[in-house]
């Protein structure tokens, strides 16, 4: 079973291993823990409840009544197995709790995976910034949900 908590500065070494495994390129380690202090942003982490092990993390701002998926990302061996669906199902209750108009998204081209769940969970593709991401140079896909 998962659960979903606030991240803690003590998550921070696992999220950054998480990260580096299945991002093509990773924030950096300090990235997380700026997270932490920064008032706009929401750092959760999805823990499996009968290990404790951090099977993967989320990571959005609220400004004023619009919320940003800045990063999501689930540990190979927990994927397919829900959490990243849990998670965006947090992030979508945060966002009704809070009366939030829409939220918003970029995804890298190439990453069906993601692409589908944010489908999946009612994002419509919104536009391109053409050669957004590094290593590898890639186009960002936008998407937004709205309302909520």
């Amino acid at each position: 079973m998962i659960v979903v908590r606030k991240a803690s500065s003590d998550d921070i070494p696992r999220v950054f291993e998480i990260e580096i495994e299945v991002t093509p390129n990773p924030w950096k380690e300090h990235y997380f823990a700026a997270e932490i202090g920064n008032p706009l942003s929401f750092f959760y982490v999805a823990e499996e409840r009968e290990t404790n092990d951090i099977a993967g993390y989320i990571v959005f701002w609220l400004i004023d009544d619009l919320m940003e998926l800045h990063n999501i990302a689930v540990a190979s061996q927990f994927q397919r197995k829900g959490v990243a669906n849990a998670l965006m199902e947090f992030m979508i209750q945060v966002a009704s709790e809070c009366d939030i108009q829409e939220i918003f998204l970029e995804v890298r081209a190439s990453n069906a995976p993601a692409i589908f769940l944010y489908e999946k969970f009612g994002f419509i593709f919104n536009g391109v910034r053409k050669n957004y991401y590094s290593k590898p140079r890639e186009d960002a896909l936008l998407y937004r949900r709205s309302p909520i």
